[in-house]
């Protein structure tokens, strides 16, 4: 016995199978979310004040950073264009890097 004298079965689909249709139209749309919250304030005007800590008779200001200008040496190439802030008490890289590892200097003001 090897399947060939068992019961025909149903018949299969016929032909290729046809073009798709076109898009239907959209759905309604569901039920409103509930809100979220707040988003942070935004908007406004940042002003670098550089060698200060406070902006005396400006009402409504608020001191967003502290620490220290840095940058690159004018000296070397490959640093970038702008200043970063640098903290006041920095977390130095434990010594002992390899040799072929390449890394740039930051200078602090």
């Amino acid at each position: 016995r090897d399947g060939r004298d068992g019961l025909t079965g149903p018949a299969g689909r016929d032909g290729n199978n046809g073009e798709k249709g076109d898009k239907g139209e959209p759905g309604t749309p569901g039920k409103q979310g509930i809100q979220g919250p707040p988003g942070p304030r935004s908007g406004g005007a940042l002003y670098t004040r550089w060698g200060r800590t406070t902006c005396p008779g400006t009402p409504g200001t608020e001191l967003v950073y502290s620490g220290l200008a840095g940058g690159s040496s004018y000296t070397q190439s490959g640093g970038g264009a702008n200043y970063l802030c640098l903290p006041e008490t920095p977390e130095y890289l434990v010594s002992g890097l390899p040799s072929y590892i390449y890394y740039s200097y930051l200078y602090g003001a």
